[in-house]
């Protein structure tokens, strides 16, 4: 059965890109059958994701840029307001389906969210967060490293809690060694989220043609995952928030 892990933040560009090529390479680089998908991605006007892009770059993945993100916007807005001013919204069936069609090839699948939690999918609401609860997947939490970042985790650990949601593990993104606050953060965060991994990334690593690795190995990273239910049975029920 394949497995998945969702990949979010704490904010928008809060380094979930990054992540997921780091693990999608980890996983690869390991022998196995890991593919990457995203949902719905905005802000592409070339009608190509970038993301996608990134992670396939990133990772060496052999992977149709295709087959990675169903629904691909211009507009650098939320998904839902994407599908409003192009007249093609988020729709789960089409992405569930999308999602089958590459399980058939792999046995892991790192689903890169858009935006954070609560970023919206359509006006119901759908949110990333009920996406996860869909497909049951853990949630690997991105964050940077710096001020603001206690009271950003923290938040999030505890609406992932209230929804039910298991917070698989986090990374701080530019973290710096040498600085007393993210050292701070981050021995707070391993304190306070106890039984959950914090994972630090350097201040300067790009993730393209360096030696950048996730410091765990690919078996830790694939206790992370989580048996997907088959998608195309999956219906749009949401959490209570």
């Amino acid at each position: 059965m394949t497995q998945a892990l969702m990949v979010s933040a704490v904010d928008t560009d809060a380094g979930k890109t990054f992540i997921s090529a780091l693990i999608v390479k980890t996983l690869n680089q390991a022998g196995l059958r890991a593919a990457y998908f995203k949902p719905a991605a905005s802000g592409n006007p070339d009608e190509i994701c970038a993301d996608a892009a990134y992670v396939k770059a990133t990772a060496g993945l052999k992977q149709s840029l295709a087959s990675m993100c169903p629904f691909i916007y211009a507009p650098a807005v939320s998904p839902l307001l994407a599908g409003k001013m192009t007249g093609r919204p988020f729709a789960l069936p089409a992405a569930a389906q999308a999602l089958a069609a590459i399980c058939a090839d792999h046995d892991y699948i790192v689903i890169e969210g858009a935006g954070g939690l609560c970023c919206p999918l359509t006006a119901q609401p759908f949110f990333i967060s009920d996406l996860a609860a869909a497909w049951q997947t853990p949630i690997f939490l991105c964050a940077p490293a710096g001020l603001g970042t206690l009271n950003h985790c923290l938040l999030n650990a505890h609406f992932l809690h209230t929804q039910g949601l298991a917070l698989a593990a986090a990374a701080l993104n530019h973290f710096n060694a040498e600085d007393f606050l993210h050292q701070d953060n981050l021995a707070c965060l391993k304190t306070w989220l106890p039984g959950t991994p914090i994972l630090t990334v350097p201040e300067h690593a790009s993730g393209i043609n360096d030696d950048t690795q996730l410091p765990l190995s690919a078996d830790a990273l694939t206790a992370l995952f989580a048996p997907l239910p088959h998608p195309a049975a999956i219906s749009t029920v949401r959490r209570q928030i």
